[in-house]
């Protein structure tokens, strides 16, 4: 589904002239993937080791997860093209974990 969408957004930015070929496409889709995941764990660290941005551990925590899983979705639905929904989904709980702890923990 990602790797479609993925398709038809490249072969649409270089229209129809440029026709890419499946391997073309499936490098394209692990640059992106692993980029994003690169990206995630990076964050992971700066916010992980950055002491100083919160003293709110549990919004900090929910935030490197949230960071994780973002990463997994990156890696795991784009880079190897699986369709799995549970990186999704953490993602959505560790969002809304993080403003349950803003809430209940302040800043």
């Amino acid at each position: 589904m990602i790797g479609d969408i993925i398709e038809s957004i490249i072969e649409g930015w270089l229209g129809e002239r440029i026709r890419l070929s499946g391997r073309a496409i499936v490098l394209w889709r692990l640059f992106w993937g692993f980029l994003g995941a690169a990206l995630s764990v990076t964050g992971v660290v700066v916010i992980g080791l950055g002491a100083q941005l919160t003293r709110n551990a549990p919004m900090r925590i929910s935030f490197c997860a949230m960071l994780v899983f973002f990463g997994c979705f990156w890696l795991f639905n784009v880079a190897l093209y699986r369709a799995w929904r549970w990186p999704a989904r953490l993602f959505v709980v560790s969002f809304a974990a993080m403003f349950l702890a803003r809430l209940l923990f302040g800043p």
